[in-house]
C-alpha cells in the first residue's frame, strides 16, 4: 500500500486568482504620489506598490505553475501560500497608510483588495491543513499496517523454527531406542555355551 495524496480541489490558483487580480488592479489605480505624507514616505509606499506588482507578474506565476504541475504535493502549495502571505503583509502596510493619508477612493480600493485577499488566504490555509491532516492519518495507518505485517511474519517464522527443532528431537530419540533394543537381544557366543555344558558333566 502506498500513501497517496489527492490533488487539492479547488486548486490554489483558482482560490487566489480573483483576489490577486483585484489586488493588481488596485495597485495600478492608486496614486501614491498624492498621499499626504513626506516625499520619503511616498517613495517607500511607491516601492511597496511596485514590489506587489512585480510579485504578481513574475514570482507568483512561476509558483503557481510548479504547484499545478504537482497538484498532489503539499510542498509547492506551501510555497505559493508563503509568497502570498508576504505579499499580504506588504499590502497591509500600504492599505493602512492609505487609510490615514490617501484619498477615500485609494483607501477603498486597497481595503477591498486586502479583505478579498485575506478571505482567499483563509480558504487556502484551511484546505492545506485538511490535506496535511489527511496525509498524516494515511501515513500512520500505513505504518501500523506494516508493523502488524512484520509482527505476523516474525511470529510465523518463529513457529516454523519450533516445529523443525521438535522434529529433530523426535528423530534422535527414535534412533537411540532402536540401538538399545538391538543390543539387548544379541545372542551369546557359541564358545561360552559349550563351556558351561562341560562343567556340568
Amino acid at each position: 500500500m502506498a500513501v497517496t495524496q489527492p490533488a487539492l480541489s479547488p486548486t490554489l490558483r483558482e482560490i487566489f486568482h480573483p483576489a490577486l487580480e483585484q489586488v493588481g488592479e488596485a495597485v495600478q489605480q492608486v496614486q501614491s504620489d498624492r498621499w499626504k505624507v513626506s516625499r520619503e514616505w511616498k517613495s517607500q509606499f511607491r516601492s511597496d506598490l511596485d514590489s506587489i506588482q512585480q510579485d504578481l507578474s513574475s514570482q507568483l506565476p512561476t509558483l503557481f505553475q510548479t504547484a499545478d504541475a504537482t497538484p498532489a504535493a503539499i510542498g509547492p502549495q506551501l510555497g505559493v501560500l508563503h509568497n502570498v502571505d508576504a505579499l499580504y503583509d506588504v499590502l497591509v502596510r500600504v492599505s493602512t497608510a492609505a487609510n490615514l493619508t490617501a484619498s477615500k477612493q485609494d483607501a477603498a480600493l486597497l481595503d477591498d483588495a486586502l479583505q478579498r485577499l485575506e478571505s482567499a488566504r483563509k480558504t487556502a490555509a484551511s484546505q492545506l491543513l485538511l490535506a496535511a491532516s489527511q496525509r498524516d492519518r494515511e501515513l500512520l495507518q500505513f505504518q501500523a499496517q506494516q508493523a502488524a505485517k512484520a509482527e505476523a511474519e516474525a511470529a510465523s517464522e518463529d513457529h516454523v523454527k519450533r516445529i523443525v527443532v521438535n522434529n529433530q528431537g523426535t528423530r534422535r530419540s527414535g534412533r537411540h531406542k532402536t540401538a538399545q533394543h538391538k543390543k539387548s537381544t544379541k545372542v551369546p557366543p557359541a564358545s561360552a555355551t559349550s563351556g558351561s555344558t562341560g562343567a556340568s558333566h
